[in-house]
């Protein structure tokens, strides 16, 4: 988290001042959406650590400000990958600028546009989906429950490790399937409205599903499939 500039990823068209950007607290980034306090991320990273080594894949559901997956692609490094799911657009774009920024910046892979600072992103399709691919990250738009954008997210992998940003009742069961056996969920259970459980979801070798409870969290929920489709 220390090689990650926090700024880099609150600084939106909100105008969040640098101070206000470090402070251990919920940040708006657009969307009605927030990136997570700064004790909050170090929790999540500390509890994907053991998972997190050099050359392993992890996913990040409802990846928002791109702040977790930032710090995922340095511990997973260069031979590792990240896959990282937004469902809006916008944030999606300010992520990837953000990761240019800070990761790719740092780690050497950026391109810098002719008139200074980072060349435009370049989208790609992958299973009919839009991709922006930054360094060893993979940036995917989409609902990561709902089945088109499952299967541009597996691409025929299973993942080491699995972070969810927002609450669920129980373990989405797609998710789960993604997660290799010996592989680590972190996610908040609990009902939308409540005091959820930051939980660590370990699967077996033998494919067996364990939980513990960590710490209580209050998190937005994951949006259910086709959310986003007109009635």
């Amino acid at each position: 988290m220390r090689q990650i500039d926090r700024r880099d990823f609150t600084t939106t068209h909100l105008g969040i001042p640098a101070h206000v950007s470090y402070s251990d607290s919920q940040l708006p980034i657009g969307q009605g959406q927030s990136i997570s306090a700064p004790s909050l991320h170090a929790a999540c990273l500390e509890l994907m650590e053991s998972h997190a080594r050099p050359g392993a894949l992890a996913l990040d559901v409802g990846s928002g400000s791109g702040f977790i997956a930032a710090c995922l692609s340095l511990m997973v490094g260069a031979e590792g990958r990240v896959v990282a799911v937004e469902r809006y657009e916008r944030l999606l774009e300010q992520s990837g600028f953000a990761l240019a920024r800070s990761v790719a910046t740092r780690v050497g892979t950026a391109e810098p546009s002719p008139s200074g600072g980072h060349a435009p992103l370049q989208p790609a399709l992958q299973a009919g989906r839009r991709l922006l691919r930054i360094h060893n990250i993979e940036l995917l738009l989409g609902n990561a429950l709902e089945e088109p954008v499952l299967t541009a997210v597996a691409a025929g992998r299973q993942f080491d490790l699995v972070h969810v940003g927002a609450a669920v009742r129980e373990p989405p069961p797609p998710l789960l399937a993604l997660l290799r056996p010996g592989g680590r969920m972190v996610v908040a259970l609990g009902p939308p409205a409540a005091m959820q459980s930051l939980t660590v979801v370990d699967k077996g070798h033998d494919g067996a599903i364990t939980q513990t409870a960590v710490r209580d969290v209050r998190l937005p929920p994951l949006a259910p499939p086709f959310a986003d489709r007109p009635l």
